[in-house]
């Protein structure tokens, strides 16, 4: 039995109640009476076919958002690129959301960006305008694609298809009733999947398009070019090393030092003129320690000298505290002599392992039931603490140590270091110093204890003047799968020697997704597995992963290193060049294929 029977069968088996009649009025004639029992009856069944209607998306799908000559967006579809770009902006901004104050738990329409401040408007405000300049451009490269004929192909229709089977399976591992039912709790009241296929197939053929205008675009670009616009603009190219180390003091500080932590704003005041005098102190020092930091004229000793402070510092926060924090008794501790030659050994050993860049070693060890740290005999639970405290104090002055070495620094005119850096004539082992803020440059130090001010001196060491990056970038097939068995099916079928056309064909083989990814620097895929692959020792045009690398997306990937890249520098060159050309290439687009907007559907769209 059909569904259409079905429900016509299980309405004939309802009983039908009578409707009541209203009492006649003196004075009100039958007609009067039918007329209002009708007009009732009429706003009732209009009522419930509204809501059946709205609950449908009905009204959404037949109502235009943005449009253009050719191509629609209606309500719903608007509704679904509206959710996404706020759902991405959630994931992307997770950590930050409160820092916003965002509260993804109310409607956007209810909270402003800035609540002192409601003329920046609300969040809501802020998703649709970035939502209709994304529907915009899509409109406006299907506009183009129409012009230039490019259609949907069956693959384009079977990858839309794939995505959209992922809904069906959510709505069954979910435990929803029907796919359209999950659709429409994750977009909205009133969204099937068809708005979501119309929307995805609309945003599929802009793609096309604008991929196929990029690969023009970016076959256009000459090397003369190139090296014309580098010749030009080297500062936007170009980039220089240093190392640098930053003395920090405030008027804060200068507060503890005189009253302690637990200071009371009250005598701070009242001892101003004293906490003045040590914070002047304090901003001197600085500066003596900038100046001998200057006058360390060979790197090593530069390096040296910024090393030992960031391990001093790593020590001076970690070790104290972790040991009062252990409630180890005096008995489990070492002596006061013994903890001061086992923190002087362990700022050396810190030391030597950062400047020769090598990894944490344990420290402590056991022999003839003895535990000793540093040939120090100590006990167990100290030795065990003690390795926790030395793990934190290396990764945290290795962390530091890293910050004040800068490799490939780009120009940045607002720096007044970095211009320092680039100009004209600099060369490696220049050093000088920079102050900034409270003081600076012999100024008048504020007394204002409303706000804790700070002074700060930064020595700079060039370690390499401006150069042009040489480096030969390396172009790498992947290709990806959704689970990690599927990835190591597909290396099981790698052999040596192996091309990347071979490479492909197991990619198809197996159902993985190929990319071609050319001219990769390191860093750029934003995976540390990836690159410690890839610029490994052993690692040669040919290699490829010997086991899955996972990918931010949770895909895993298998690469293949097949061949050298461009120079660094004219890849960047070349990159910027395309934006350039891209960007114009689209504003004569965006001039050519008109785009309309009906805010008050937009208005209409939950946020």
């Amino acid at each position: 039995m059909g569904k259409s029977n079905r429900i016509r069968n299980q309405r004939a088996n309802v009983k039908v109640e009578t409707v009541k009649s209203y009492k006649k009025k003196s004075g009100m004639p039958s007609w009067a009476v039918n007329l209002i029992t009708i007009a009732v009856a009429l706003v009732i069944l209009l009522s419930v076919a509204l809501s059946l209607v709205t609950a449908n998306g009905v009204f959404m799908r037949m109502q235009t958002a943005m449009k253009t000559e050719n191509f629609r967006v209606n309500g719903n579809m608007m509704n679904y690129f509206f959710q996404t770009q706020y759902q991405s902006f959630v994931s992307e901004n997770s950590s930050y959301l409160s820092y916003y104050g965002l509260d993804t738990g109310l409607s956007l329409k209810e909270q402003y960006i800035d609540t002192s401040d409601e003329s920046q408007g609300t969040w809501f405000d802020y998703m649709m305008s970035q939502t209709k300049t994304s529907v915009a451009e899509i409109l406006v490269y299907c506009e183009e694609a129409e012009a230039r004929g490019i259609k949907l192909t069956d693959d384009d229709k079977a990858n839309i298809d794939a995505e959209l089977e992922m809904y069906e399976t959510y709505a069954e591992a979910y435990g929803y009733t029907s796919t359209n039912t999950y659709v429409a709790a994750v977009y909205g009241k009133g969204m099937k999947l068809k708005d979501v296929r119309n929307a995805l197939e609309l945003s599929t053929l802009a793609s096309k398009c604008s991929e196929e205008v990029g690969i023009e675009i970016e076959n256009s670009i000459t090397k003369d070019q190139i090296n014309t616009e580098y010749n030009d603009n080297k500062l936007d190219y170009d980039l220089v090393d240093y190392s640098y180390y930053t003395f920090s003091v405030s008027y804060k500080d200068a507060i503890v030092e005189i009253l302690g932590e637990d200071y009371d704003d009250a005598d701070a005041e009242t001892k101003a003129d004293e906490i003045l005098a040590k914070y002047k102190e304090m901003i001197e020092k600085a500066k003596a320690d900038a100046a001998e930091l200057a006058g360390k004229t060979d790197i090593k000793d530069f390096k040296a000298y910024i090393y030992n402070k960031v391990v001093e510092d790593a020590i001076e926060d970690t070790y104290a505290e972790a040991v009062a924090d252990s409630e180890l008794t005096s008995e489990k501790l070492p002596t006061e002599e013994n903890t001061t030659t086992i923190r002087e050994k362990l700022l050396a050993h810190v030391i030597d392992l950062i400047t020769n860049d090598k990894s944490y070693e344990k420290i402590s060890a056991t022999a003839d039931e003895k535990t000793t740290v540093f040939e120090i005999e100590v006990t167990a639970e100290y030795a065990e603490l003690f390795e926790e405290i030395a793990q934190d104090v290396y990764d945290a002055a290795k962390t530091d140590a890293e910050s004040f070495i800068t490799e490939g620094a780009v120009y940045v005119d607002t720096d007044d270091a970095v211009e320092w850096a680039f100009e004209e004539g600099r060369q490696a082992g220049d050093i000088k110093s920079f102050e900034e803020g409270d003081g600076k440059d012999g100024a008048e130090i504020s007394t204002d204890t409303d706000e804790l001010t700070k002074f700060t001196v930064s020595t700079y060491y060039v370690t390499k003047a401006q150069y042009r990056d040489e480096t030969v970038t390396k172009d790498v097939g992947l290709m990806l799968f959704g689970t990690e068995d599927e990835a190591k099916a597909a290396i099981e079928k790698l052999t040596a020697g192996v091309t990347l056309d071979t490479f492909k064909a197991v990619s198809t083989e197996l159902g993985g997704s190929f990319t071609d990814y050319e001219n990769y620097t390191e860093g750029a895929m934003g995976v540390t597995a990836f690159d410690e692959w890839l610029y490994g020792d052993g690692v040669v045009i040919g290699s490829y992963t010997a086991t899955p690398i996972k990918l931010s997306d949770s895909s895993y990937a298998v690469a293949i290193y097949y061949e050298d890249g461009d120079p660094a520098w004219e890849v960047t060159v070349k990159s910027a060049l395309f934006s350039e050309k891209f960007s114009a290439n689209y504003a004569t687009l965006e001039a050519t294929y008109a785009v309309t907007t009906k805010d008050k559907v937009l208005d209409k769209i939950d946020g």
